[in-house]
């Protein structure tokens, strides 16, 4: 056999690993500085002859293609190059300390080498196993030559005591260990039409391969990969195998922090295989990866944290920890590392006046957002796994199916001025009773998780955002004797206007009069403006170090709570009556008469938002006075 291809499947594991396949035939074929592809240069391989992507135009059915007279030899050696620099993990230190040695055959020393770990999704496909040899034979366990052969073991131990070096249960001939698992020599009976199929890929062969040596991951959850056939065999084909493995190649991996207790994965996955290569590749590779290669991952500062250059517009990255919340630095990192390459000078504007064609613009950034070459179905798949005794075990697997969308949100709050670094921070808040659990860190983002996810959704935001400065009001009341007891300082307007301009995106159904909004907001403005600039009588006990206005705007939370309680409309205008009556208002009855049942609850809380905004903004105590548990 001399020719073999890895059709498109529309299987997002195996795509990437055969998009991740053919990058690194294109690497081997151009031999640059990539050490760990140099056992390739026999092979003399050239794109188009030996190896290509064929059937783009439609023409056939889409696939990457190999061929070869060493074909075997070829999938074998460019299968463990890509192992060495993506499973083959090591820092800098462990380099130094070189933790391990491999034999000859008699006992001498050849050379020591680092103890590996495996990092992103390598993780969960090997769960770091101990490392093996290329070939079996090369790893045997100490103790079996011990018995076997005294002498033998004694020179080895002589060899690892003169190095320095704690001795492993395995020792290692010829080779040092490689971390990805060995792969099964292929046969022309793994390719052969036959009986057995691949509940994988959907194709049937005469032989298939066990799923071994890998993470309680792979035999729990590829069922999240399969095409919809059993899962109850957990033999594969040889092909889904080596894809599998690839895989690990072609996505984004983050670790919140250094304690690695959880870790993210990112795919992307396209309509095509010349689609998904153009993205993976050329953009990812050359954008959000550009310049951070292995090297790189080894230095102290990353230590394999993570395999992307992460935007820290937002915060730094270890600030987010929650599933959504890191999956919208990922998306802003694209947008702003990948994604912006070759903006146009036309940018989306979103219109002031009465509801016109300009003011959805957005929502299909194609045109506006998107270089030629990213335009077509894309989509965002993301899987968190956790920490669980002593393996890294997934919680969720989701697809992010609007990922234009997701972008195109995020590319029209910048170009609207929307400062999303202090919105996001903004969003932190702990309850008093909270702030010693030791669990804070995380209770503290809880909130922001909840946003980002809903925004990601499209979903509506304004009965968090509403019911945080609320709870934020309660809290500056309480803190007003020591701001360190309160929540911490917070960019209470920054949240005003996202949720303002992020509605009247999501809820254009319910704003049929483009005004509806604003009159709202100004309505809150007025209230809130009101309470603070009352000019009332003596200021009650324990208010002797306030001024007046903060003196108001504690004296005016009876009001704010009557508002807020009020579920019906007709309770709502009697509260509002008060407020107008304590605080001598002149509301406008144009908003309040024209309501619908529908419209009421939305322009309540906008009105809410809006006086809360003016009283927190008041209450806010200084930068310095921040002491939130974290940055």
């Amino acid at each position: 056999m001399q020719r073999i291809s890895f059709p498109y499947s529309g299987n997002v594991f195996l795509d990437n690993g055969t998009v991740a396949l053919y990058h690194y035939l294109q690497q081997a074929a151009r031999l640059t500085e990539h050490d760990n592809l140099q056992p390739l240069q026999p092979y003399e391989l050239s794109e188009g002859r030996h190896f290509g992507l064929m059937g783009a135009d439609g023409s056939l059915p889409e696939h990457v293609w190999v061929e070869h007279p060493r074909l075997y030899e070829l999938l074998e050696e460019l299968y463990y190059a890509m192992g060495r620099e993506v499973y083959d993990t090591y820092t800098h230190k462990q380099m130094q300390k070189g933790g391990n040695l491999y034999f000859t055959l008699t006992g001498e020393v050849i050379q020591a080498f680092p103890k590996m770990n495996t990092y992103g999704f390598t993780h969960l496909l090997t769960n770091n196993a101990q490392g093996g040899t290329r070939r079996k034979e090369n790893s045997r366990k100490f103790k079996d030559i011990e018995n076997k052969d005294p002498a033998l073991a004694a020179r080895l131990d002589a060899g690892y005591t003169e190095r320095g070096v704690k001795r492993d249960k395995k020792v290692y001939f010829n080779e040092p260990y490689t971390k990805i698992t060995r792969l099964d020599a292929p046969t022309a009976a793994h390719f052969a039409p036959g009986p057995h199929r691949c509940y994988l890929t959907g194709e049937s062969v005469k032989t298939l391969v066990e799923a071994q040596n890998i993470s309680p991951f792979l035999s729990s959850s590829m069922s999240m990969f399969n095409s919809g056939l059993s899962s109850s065999d957990k033999k594969v084909s040889w092909k889904a195998m080596y894809l599998s493995r690839f895989a690990a190649a072609a996505c984004l991996y983050q670790y919140p922090n250094k304690l690695r207790e959880a870790l993210n994965v990112y795919f992307l996955h396209a309509d095509s295989l010349e689609h998904l290569h153009t993205v993976v590749v050329d953009r990812l590779y050359r954008g959000i990866q550009n310049g951070l290669g292995v090297e790189q991952l080894r230095e102290e500062k990353l230590e394999f944290q993570r395999n992307f250059r992460a935007s820290e517009a937002l915060g730094k990255p270890g600030d987010f920890v929650g599933v959504y919340e890191t999956l919208f630095v990922v998306l802003h990192s694209l947008r702003e590392q990948v994604l912006r390459v070759e903006l146009p000078l036309k940018e989306p504007v979103v219109s002031t006046q009465e509801a016109e064609p300009a003011d959805e613009e957005w929502l299909d950034p194609t045109e506006l957002l998107f270089p030629t070459a990213l335009r077509g179905p894309l989509a965002l798949y993301f899987l968190r796994a956790e920490s669980f005794a002593a393996t890294m075990r997934p919680k969720v697997f989701d697809k992010l199916f609007n990922f234009h969308y997701a972008i195109g949100l995020i590319g029209h709050l910048q170009l609207q001025k929307i400062p999303l670094k202090a919105a996001l921070q903004s969003l932190k808040v702990l309850k008093p009773s909270q702030r010693t659990a030791a669990n804070a860190f995380q209770q503290e983002r809880q909130l922001r998780e909840r946003v980002v996810g809903r925004m990601l959704q499209g979903q509506s935001i304004l009965e968090d955002v509403e019911g945080l400065l609320y709870d934020c009001y309660g809290y500056l009341l309480d803190g007003l004797a020591d701001p360190k007891n309160g929540p911490g300082w917070k960019h209470y307007s920054a949240l005003l206007h996202l949720t303002e301009l992020y509605e009247k995106l999501t809820n254009s159904h319910i704003m049929e009069q483009s005004a509806l909004q604003e009159r709202a907001i100004k309505l809150g403005a007025q209230i809130g403006q009101g309470i603070l600039n009352y000019q009332g009588k003596a200021a009650e006990k324990g208010t002797a170090n306030l001024g007046q206005r903060q003196i108001n705007a504690k004296q005016g939370r009876k009001y704010i709570v009557a508002l807020r309680k009020a579920r019906r409309y007709p309770d709502f205008l009697e509260q509002l009556s008060r407020v107008q009556m304590r605080y001598g208002l002149l509301v406008s009855r144009e908003l309040l008469d024209t309501l619908t049942e529908a419209e009421f609850p939305w322009v309540k809380q906008f009105i809410l938002l809006s006086a809360l905004n003016q009283l927190n903004t008041e209450l806010n105590p200084k930068k310095s006075d921040n002491s939130q548990p974290s940055a």
